[in-house]
Formats: structure tokens, C-alpha cells, sequence
């Protein structure tokens, strides 16, 4: 993995500090039907076990979804490394 520069760092940090956790509880707690709405819509159009490249994935909560039925991420944009050492995907 390529060294990030000092904006991607900056990025990150953001990410790390200010909205992850927020991300987090703003689908499953605050918005409980946007969460399920789109994991039914994944769960109809992926299937189990398909390759998924993902753009800005925030906290990592669909890249779950999808890695529980063995599906292989290709994570892009926002995964920051508090969400890698969170996500149950290995990338």
C-alpha cells in the first residue's frame, strides 16, 4: 500500500476523528430504514460470494453486510484506518 500525503492524511484523520462513529450510529440508530432498505437492496442484486469494488464506504457497515455472505471487497475512498481495524474484511 502506497504512502498517503499529507491531505490524504488530513482526510483521514477527519474520518477517523469526526465521522466515523457518527456514520456508524446515524444508520443504525438514527436511520434504521435507510440501513435496511439498502441491505435488502444488496442482498437482491450481489451474490453471495461475488467480487464488490466499493467507493467510499464511511464506516464499513454494508462492507460487513457483504463480507458475512463471502463476498470479496475491493474497498475504495473513505476507508480509513480506524475503519480497517474495525471492518471484518480483509483488504
Amino acid at each position: 500500500m502506497k504512502e498517503l500525503n499529507e491531505q490524504e492524511e488530513s482526510v483521514g484523520r477527519y474520518y477517523d476523528e469526526v465521522i466515523f462513529d457518527a456514520e456508524i450510529a446515524r444508520l443504525k440508530t438514527l436511520f434504521p430504514v435507510e440501513y435496511a432498505i439498502t441491505a435488502r437492496h444488496l442482498r437482491r442484486w450481489i451474490a453471495d460470494g461475488a467480487s464488490v469494488a466499493e467507493i467510499g464506504v464511511g464506516g464499513g457497515e454494508y462492507s460487513e453486510l457483504l463480507a458475512a455472505r463471502g463476498c470479496r471487497s475491493c474497498a475504495m475512498g473513505t476507508l480509513t484506518p480506524k475503519s480497517r481495524r474495525q471492518s471484518a474484511i480483509p483488504i
